[in-house]
């Protein structure tokens, strides 16, 4: 691209120096964006295949979960002796904004 602009700087004007400044630039960043994309891509398919870090996810969730339900039966305690009987059971339930929380859960 050296050679036909130089020419035409030479030749017709320098005004085509920007133009050709702007094309290298735009196509350059362009291509470096497209092989990123890619790159980023691929990393994060090898990524989800990985035992591993399967194994970390799903551990993590189970985690959260474990801690989502430890809070909803020690709200769900009401007498406070570590354990939910029956009526505090169904009365945790009859609350909607508890119900719609249990079902928005995975």
């Amino acid at each position: 691209w050296i050679v036909p602009a130089r020419a035409l700087v030479e030749n017709v004007s320098e005004w085509y120096m920007i133009f050709s400044l702007t094309h290298k630039l735009v196509i350059g960043f362009s291509v470096v964006s497209v092989l990123t994309g890619v790159f980023i891509q691929e990393t994060f398919k090898v990524a989800t295949t990985d035992d591993r870090v399967m194994m970390m996810s799903k551990e993590r969730q189970r985690k959260v979960h474990a801690k989502k339900m430890a809070i909803l039966f020690t709200a769900a305690d009401e007498d406070g002796d570590g354990f939910i009987d029956l009526g505090e059971f169904r009365r945790a339930l009859a609350d909607t904004e508890r119900r719609t929380w249990l079902s928005a859960m995975d």
